[in-house]
């Protein structure tokens, strides 16, 4: 039985041998090496690190008009294959040529005494780009891509930390894009010129501004704790998802034709967010703390924006402006202040002096509630549909002529009979349709030739109406109480047949 069992393994290493013979036959190489010689396989230096290292034997400096440590002078893709260290009166890296890469590689440049970091020399330079590293300590900027008759263009500076330099962190020319950078401890955070994008960027505790930008895009930026502005953009510009906070003037200061959106301006010592010249839109921001005012702009649009506990006024435009579905709230002067244009859909509550103010213009359907004084108008304004309650002065305020107050609730306002509903004190105006309920005056008319119809007033302790003589008033009258009611009939009615009386209730 053995022997048979030993038989059927011999048999089968037999037939294992055959079928790996047959293999290696039908797939091993030839023997004999191809004719000529042997080529080499491997790979240059290269084409392993296709780039140039920077040091002194690829990028020598020099000794001329701007000194340097090492100096591009070629087009090319370089690199660090360690710090750099900047000595007095001399740049770290000068960079004299366009079409330049230079990859810091998670290395720092350093100085004590340099001129600068890493700075353009030559005019009309084009397409470089700095990334991934670090510069720090130098008496003058951190990356310089624009100095004095010396503009570098298309630039790209990304990934890139600036610290402890008395000048510009980063400073570019126009076109450039800076991305994903941190400035700290300069002279200027960020500068660039005309047409840059300045994107996911941070600046902060630099003695002037965080970022500047002369025309062009910030977006989701950070700046606080700067000396001057937190975030200018000169002209024509959009700032976007910025934070500016605790700046020394301004938080986002803009020019004419820009656009700031869902932006947050909080503490800062001037105004929030501030814009001088025309088309100015600011739109979905907040406004908190500031030293200032909240929001001010010349003229433009200013759109579901938020102004909270501003030293001074929460939004304010001192020209022709378009204010809507705002909310102003407890600042220490007004609410929401235009010298023209239109408030529509806004809310200003607990504001010192006057909840909303229009020197002239519109004001609609929207509310002011618990201020100092409502409602504040000057000549030729409109004011109807709106709410004001609460307020320590008047509801509506009417320091003017040839108004149009119609169609407003004003509800509790003055306190130890210091307030009506509506007071005016000008002439020619017209006050229709509103309803005055439990101020300390309901109306209040001290002006002349005023026309005053179809009012309703009830439960004004001092006087529902108290009208000047020489206004044109409709009859005054209180309507006779009505029976139950039930179905379609019944009623006193109002007791009287003319259209345009006022009714007190």
């Amino acid at each position: 039985m053995a022997l048979k069992y030993w038989s059927s393994v011999v048999a089968g290493a037999a037939v294992a041998a055959v079928c790996t013979s047959v293999f290696m036959a039908a797939f091993a190489g030839p023997l004999d090496p191809p004719a000529g010689p042997v080529a080499p396989t491997y790979k240059t230096l290269g084409e392993v690190e296709p780039r140039v290292a920077v040091n002194a034997t690829n990028t020598p400096g020099d000794a001329d008009a701007t000194p340097s440590v090492y100096k591009i002078t070629t087009s090319g893709s370089y690199y660090l294959v360690g710090n750099v260290f900047g000595p007095v009166d001399k740049i770290a890296i000068e960079i004299a040529a366009s079409n330049v890469t230079l990859d810091l590689n998670g290395f720092q440049v350093w100085g004590i005494g340099a001129t600068g970091g890493i700075k353009v020399t030559l005019a009309s330079r084009k397409n470089i780009t700095i990334r991934n590293g670090h510069v720090q300590g130098m008496s003058g900027p951190g990356i310089s891509l624009i100095t004095t008759g010396t503009v570098a263009s298309n630039c790209r500076v990304e990934d890139v930390t600036v610290f402890n330099c008395t000048g510009t962190g980063i400073e570019a020319g126009e076109h450039a894009t800076i991305v994903n950078c941190k400035v700290e401890d300069c002279s200027n955070g960020i500068f660039a010129l005309r047409s840059a994008l300045i994107r996911d960027c941070s600046a902060r505790s630099c003695s002037s501004a965080g970022i500047f930008v002369q025309e062009g895009t910030i977006e989701g930026c950070t700046s606080t704790d700067n000396g001057t502005a937190g975030i200018f953009i000169s002209e024509r510009g959009s700032v976007q998802n910025c934070t500016a906070a605790r700046n020394g003037t301004a938080g986002i200061q803009a020019g004419s034709g820009s656009v700031i959106t869902a932006c947050s301006a909080a503490n800062n010592t001037q105004n929030g967010i501030t814009a001088s010249g025309g088309s100015v839109t600011v739109a979905d921001c907040s406004a908190t703390g500031n030293g200032s005012n909240g929001i001010s702009l010349s003229s433009g649009t200013i759109r579901s924006c938020i102004a909270s506990s501003n030293t001074l006024s929460g939004i304010v435009a001192t020209g022709r402006a378009v204010v809507d579905g705002c909310t102003a709230a407890s600042n220490l002067a007004s609410g929401i202040s235009i010298a023209g244009g239109s408030i529509t859909g806004c809310i200003a509550s607990s504001n010192s002096a006057t909840g909303l103010a229009a020197t002239s213009g519109v004001i609609t359907q929207s509310e002011a509630m618990s201020n100092g004084t409502g409602i504040s108008v000057g000549t030729g304004t409109l004011v109807t549909h709106c709410r004001a309650g609460f307020s320590g002065g008047n509801g509506i305020h009417v320091a003017a002529s040839n108004c149009l107050i119609q169609g407003n609730l004003c509800t509790q306002n003055g306190t130890a009979a210091s307030g009506a509903g509506i007071f005016t004190n000008g002439e020619a105006n017209r006050i229709e349709g509103n309803n005055l309920v439990y101020n300390d005056w309901g109306l209040d008319c001290d002006g002349a030739v005023n026309l005053i119809i179809n009012n309703t007033a009830r439960g004004n302790p001092n006087s529902n109406y108290d009208i000047f003589t020489g206004n044109r008033v409709g009859t005054v009258l209180v309507p006779p109480l009505s029976g139950d009611i039930s179905g379609n009939t019944g009623g006193a009615g109002l007791g009287t047949n003319e259209p345009w009386a006022n009714f007190a209730y």
